[in-house]
């Protein structure tokens, strides 16, 4: 148990920080690089993919230097748009879209359970005049690794975000 533990723990950090070296003739770009690019383009366009709002329900909410989205829209769509866009094969499973994320560093880990990218959040908004509190399942992502230089980004939410253990 303790190898294999030393064995995973070794393979997620040269996933997150090892030198992604490809061959002069390779024609396929990895799919972590397909995955990241198309979901940098899909959250730069301006609501086309997922909404976002300040106050109220919304797929995609920015707090705080975090960016939170719906997990099973953002497996879907992500799927779809790569798949429109001719830009490769990613897998049909959400889970292992969100494992593969993980595995790379590229969302956060859920802060109770660091294995799991998967978050389940409580979301504070207001509808129809009312204050509400909605419970989501949701990718967590550091802004910047979504939004680079330039790129539209969404204003912070004003209502609470909160990750619970489920």
């Amino acid at each position: 148990d303790i190898v294999k533990a030393a064995d995973q723990e070794s393979v997620a950090l040269n996933l997150r920080h090892g030198v992604r070296t490809r061959f002069a003739t390779a024609r396929l770009k990895p799919m972590i690089e397909t995955m990241m690019e198309s979901l940098q383009h899909m959250v730069s366009e301006r609501n086309a993919y997922f909404s976002s709002s300040v106050d109220s329900g919304a797929e995609l909410f920015r707090k705080d230097g975090r960016v939170y989205i719906m997990a099973k829209v953002f497996g879907d769509r992500l799927r779809a748009f790569v798949r429109e866009n001719r830009l490769g094969a990613i897998p049909d499973d959400n889970l292992r879209i969100f494992a593969t994320l993980f595995e790379y560093g590229a969302s956060l880990p859920n802060p109770f359970d660091s294995r799991k990218s998967v978050w389940d959040v409580k979301v504070q908004m207001k509808s129809a005049g009312q204050t509400q509190v909605r419970q989501f399942t949701m990718l967590c992502f550091s802004e910047n690794t979504l939004f680079k230089d330039g790129a539209w980004i969404p204003e912070n939410y004003a209502g609470d975000i909160e990750a619970f253990e489920k």
